[in-house]
């Protein structure tokens, strides 16, 4: 079965966006994944945050700021990066918003009906 790359585009909405993060990493399923946050241009004390809780919950965090200078929204470069590394890695994209919280179960019945 193919890997999975899920990605949550942010800004700013840490809050949510960390409950999102403690669904997607609690996750059961029986497929190996990676997660990686999209920080489009939120507020320094934001990208922070977020730097600290890529540490303590083991997701990627790309910093937008890092390889652009156009300002927010930048969802198409977020779409066209996350397609392209998951080409690369033979991998299908699943996109989480930063308002969303899955179920335990939802990522596995995903991959069960994308099979």
């Amino acid at each position: 079965m193919k890997n999975l790359h899920i990605i949550t585009p942010v800004k700013d909405s840490i809050a949510s966006t960390l409950q999102t993060v403690k669904a997607i990493m609690s996750s059961t399923t029986d497929v190996q994944f990676r997660y990686t946050i999209y920080n489009d241009f939120s507020s320094e004390h934001s990208t922070a945050q977020l730097e600290k809780y890529s540490e303590e919950y083991g997701f990627e965090l790309v910093n937008l700021s890092d390889i652009t200078d156009h300002p927010s929204p930048n969802y198409l470069l977020v779409l066209q990066t996350a397609q392209r590394r998951a080409i690369e890695n033979n991998a299908d994209l699943l996109i989480v918003e930063s308002d969303v919280i899955v179920a335990p179960d939802t990522v596995q019945r995903l991959v069960e009906g994308a099979t």
